[in-house]
């Protein structure tokens, strides 16, 4: 569900941009209250920032589940921490503006899911009172079967739609933070970054070795 924002309506930039200008035009939300207001719901259940924008003010005394699949502010940081220069206060501007909006939207909701303890723990540390419980995500590492006796090197790939910008945060700590752990314990591992629109920090990561 995405709908271009013509008309301006986030003068006071309150509202991140990839939020303001694809998830805040008048159809959706009408689209949304319609749901809403089409029967009696005992819990309405949202996932991902997006819809968690679009519910905004629409939620009145209902109860009401926020899954964070992936905390805004939490990668707007990583990637304020990683800025120089100019770019720097571009970042921290970001940064305090999606965790404003971050906030903003978790205390509409009954309760909040986390996918894991580290997202809960940020979140608790700006919202102590905050009903936030974390769920982990799981693998069934009975589908995962490794080819046997393989000659290539062992690769790790990454693959990721970068205009979204968690995307872009994993992929750096993923490359920057992690990735040289795993190249102590084998040398021989390369890894591959493979996706549309990357940023330029991601193509940055080319100069690394590896």
């Amino acid at each position: 569900m995405r709908g271009r924002t013509h008309r301006p309506g986030n003068a006071h930039h309150l509202t991140p941009y990839r939020l303001a200008s694809d998830y805040s035009a008048r159809h959706l939300r009408d689209a949304v209250r319609l749901v809403l207001e089409s029967e009696d719901f005992d819990v309405v259940q949202v996932e991902y920032s997006e819809m968690a924008h679009l519910v905004q003010g629409q939620l009145d005394d209902l109860a009401s589940v926020y899954t964070v699949h992936e905390p805004l502010s939490t990668c707007q940081h990583r990637l304020f921490e990683q800025a120089r220069g100019f770019k720097k206060l571009l970042r921290g501007f970001e940064w305090a503006q999606n965790l404003e909006h971050e906030l903003r939207v978790v205390r509409a909701f009954s309760r909040v899911v986390t996918l894991s303890s580290a997202d809960e723990q940020s979140l608790r540390g700006y919202l102590p009172d905050l009903e936030v419980t974390t769920i982990p995500s799981g693998v069934d590492d009975h589908l995962v079967v490794a080819e046997p006796n393989r000659n290539t090197k062992p690769h790790v790939l990454f693959v990721g739609y970068f205009r979204h910008p968690p995307n872009v945060d994993a992929a750096i700590w993923l490359a920057r933070s992690i990735f040289p752990i795993v190249k102590r314990k084998v040398p021989d591992a390369e890894l591959r970054i493979v996706g549309m629109d990357p940023s330029s920090e991601v193509r940055e990561l080319a100069t690394l070795p590896g």
